[in-house]
């Protein structure tokens, strides 16, 4: 039994029956012939690509030398017939690629990718196929991340799925709000992620348990709790963070003894100096007053810049309101750019839920940071 390159193993057996005293046979010379397709290309690198761009050899040459028809290693008598592409999210099923296609002639020297989810990470792969139609092997896949600007190199990221080992049962939504009846779903948590914190100092440690200040759960355990346009948040994977002053109030009234205000914190990220800073991440917000919500960061322990602030049902920001313009602000991708600074420093971000009774919730995912960083020419992220 052998196998070539992947393919299945096969066996070949000669056998000789008949009668006795019946003449003979002899065999000499064994070959097998058959179309292989062609070998794979070498895999290029991408990094940082946006949700939709071209992979164009004519605009970045080194890009796409992998998929042209001189960089395969025909196996075979036949030729090249066509190049298949694939694009697949990493723990997607490969029977289902975001994006595929072929090039029926000459080489693959373009094709678009499109409409791929901001803040994930796929992989592309490409392979022959003969002129018979005999496919060759998929090539070496290679992964890219989408979502960062263009131009950019990333310093800091977190998307909360790292908690999903520590995440727990439901404990007051089931015992005292009974919005969640499923002890199988581990769904929650306080701990946060390496290096960050939760400051709920200004607010008592009442309310119902799970949503005592900023916690991370599931999108399942939040909407198992309830629902109420929480789970609109579609471009939140896995876990994420959130303040929800609505499903606190729900046990025991905590609103009535005090206002719920709870800031998020990232560990102290460095900045290179002399360079912009563009902060990005995903969000889901609803307004009712009294809530109001923030994002500041802040440098070398210094004082807050606030970036965003949401607040003020129904009043415009001309008119005094928040950023919002009074209104929900859902399932939104923010992006913030920030000058460059003279000197090397440390930078705090911060999200802060305050002022609010049984009003609503904030959901965040997805929190990136990026400074500029020229990109070599054979990057096909630039396009």
């Amino acid at each position: 039994m052998f196998g070539v390159n992947g393919f299945p193993q096969v066996r070949f057996r000669f056998a000789y029956t008949g009668p006795g005293d019946s003449w003979f046979w002899a065999i000499d010379n064994v070959t097998v012939k058959g179309g292989q397709g062609d070998l794979p290309p070498a895999a290029p690198s991408v990094t940082n690509a946006r949700t939709s761009f071209y992979l164009d050899e004519a605009k970045s040459p080194g890009g796409l030398t992998g998929f042209s028809t001189s960089a395969f290693n025909p196996t075979s008598n036949e030729t090249h017939g066509r190049t298949d592409y694939q694009v697949i999210r990493i723990n997607g099923n490969f029977d289902s690629p975001m994006v595929s296609g072929s090039v029926n002639a000459g080489d693959l020297t373009q094709f678009a990718i499109t409409g791929l989810a901001a803040s994930d990470t796929f992989l592309v792969r490409a392979r022959h196929v003969t002129v018979g139609g005999t496919p060759g092997p998929y090539g070496p896949s290679f992964t890219f991340s989408v979502g960062g600007p263009q131009g950019t190199a990333s310093i800091f990221c977190e998307n909360f799925d790292s908690l999903a080992s520590v995440l727990k049962p439901a404990s007051d939504e089931l015992n005292c709000t009974g919005g969640i009846t499923d002890l199988n779903n581990l769904g929650w948590t306080h701990q946060t992620p390496a290096g960050w914190s939760i400051d709920n100092s200004q607010m008592g440690a009442v309310g119902t348990l799970e949503w005592q200040g900023w916690s991370f759960a599931t999108m399942s355990f939040w909407t198992d709790a309830d629902g109420q346009q929480r789970g609109a948040f579609a471009l939140s994977n896995g876990v994420l963070a959130i303040t929800d002053p609505d499903e606190w109030d729900d046990c025991n009234s905590p609103a009535g003894q005090g206002s719920f205000d709870s800031t998020l914190l990232t560990p102290s990220i460095p900045v290179p100096a002399n360079t912009p800073i563009q902060i990005i991440f995903d969000s889901h917000y609803r307004q009712e007053d009294p809530a109001e919500v923030s994002f500041a960061v802040s440098f070398n322990g210094g004082a807050d810049e606030i970036l965003m602030h949401y607040c003020c049902q129904g009043v415009l920001e001309i008119d005094g309101g928040g950023d919002n313009d009074g209104v929900d602000v859902q399932n939104a991708n923010l992006q913030f750019t920030l000058p460059a600074r003279q000197a090397a420093s440390n930078m705090v971000m911060k999200w802060r839920h305050y002022n609010a009774g049984n009003n609503w919730f904030w959901g965040i995912d997805n929190v990136c940071v990026y400074i500029d960083e020229a990109l070599p020419i054979q990057d096909w992220t630039q396009y």
